[in-house]
């Protein structure tokens, strides 16, 4: 049995802010003036109160420095932590020592997994007041709003919807748990596969001496680590296999460097046909061809690349092999 509340937490469930919110002070004083040491009459007044008009919005208009007073006595509109923290705030300004909970109501269960989905949008306020007695006992002063009253952002998914709707609610619903589920199995398994679990599964496979484990342990790290650098090491110095078309480039480069045309290294195929076309006037078109070709290629999309098929590849080798330079007197390098 709850009989008393030590000093110590009815001085805190009692306390308020110096000067702070008077109307509100000077409401839960009445109250306690008007019903004594009815402590149930003075709830009901603060419930009353809040059925009378308020309305419950996840978008509320700003409050202000005395944010109790605009809440109860203006604005009106509010969500769980409004309601909470003004009724605890009445209930102090009474005598009846007062505190706020913050928690989860609600959840939603996972058809597919057979487990709860507790999302953050659960996440809720009330309160508890302390009757001599009885203890902390909780009220939930949101639950005052009239359902007619809670000013909604949006309608669930297939509220008010015919039956084509409502069957698409529950394709999306079942979609829904298994992605969860899903997401779930990744954070056990994968994610949450620490130091312990390991343990924990060497010791299932009959590894459970401390020191055996340790040592399973050790070897499988230094197994995957020289895993990890074989595969690095095969992989430095590997040639990766050219296109088709850079392979032509590189001949087409070969030529014009035979002729003295050398490209320079930071020389793109636009530039460097042109300055070779420049020095190669006779053979202009067909180097501005190859390079356009050449560059159609390299840089197309791939829907654009699947449709060109054999065909460009097979001009540009052609226009390629059919190049034929010399030497021109202008041309000793650059």
């Amino acid at each position: 049995m709850h009989t008393e509340l030590p000093l110590a937490l009815r001085r805190s469930g009692l306390e308020l802010p110096a000067g702070s919110n008077p109307s509100a002070v000077r409401l839960g004083q009445k109250w306690r003036v008007q019903h004594g040491t009815d402590m149930d009459a003075i709830v009901r007044e603060a419930l009353d109160m809040i059925r009378d008009g308020f309305l419950y919005s996840l978008d509320p208009p700003p409050l202000g420095r005395q944010a109790i007073d605009e809440f109860l006595f203006s604005t009106r509109i509010g969500f769980c932590e409004h309601f909470a923290s003004s009724f605890v705030f009445l209930m102090r300004a009474a005598g009846i020592p007062a505190r706020i909970v913050t928690g989860y109501q609600g959840g939603e269960r996972n058809s597919v997994g057979k487990y709860w989905i507790v999302r953050q949008s659960d996440a809720h306020a009330w309160a508890e007041i302390w009757i001599a007695g009885r203890g902390w006992e909780r009220v939930d002063p949101t639950a005052a709003v009239a359902p007619e009253r809670v000013l909604r952002g949006g309608s669930g998914f297939g509220e008010g919807a015919g039956a084509g709707l409502q069957g698409m609610a529950g394709w999306w619903a079942g979609l829904r748990d298994r992605a969860d589920l899903l997401g779930a199995w990744w954070q056990q398994a994968v994610v949450g596969f620490d130091a312990l679990r390991q343990t924990n599964l060497l010791q299932r496979l009959g590894v459970d001496d401390e020191d055996r484990v340790r040592h399973v342990m050790l070897w499988l790290a230094l197994v995957m680590a020289t895993l990890g650098l074989a595969a690095l090491l095969l992989s430095i110095g590997r040639a990766v296999p050219a296109s088709p078309w850079i392979v032509l480039y590189r001949e087409f480069v070969a030529k014009l460097a035979s002729s003295g045309i050398a490209r320079g290294s930071a020389e793109g195929p636009i530039d460097f046909s042109e300055r070779a076309a420049t020095h190669l006037p006779a053979q202009a078109n067909e180097i501005r061809s190859i390079a356009k070709e050449f560059i159609a290629l390299r840089y197309a999309r791939q829907q654009s690349m699947e449709s060109m098929g054999d065909t460009g590849l097979k001009s540009l080798r052609r226009k390629v092999r059919d190049l034929k330079v010399a030497r021109p007197r202008d041309a000793m390098g650059h």
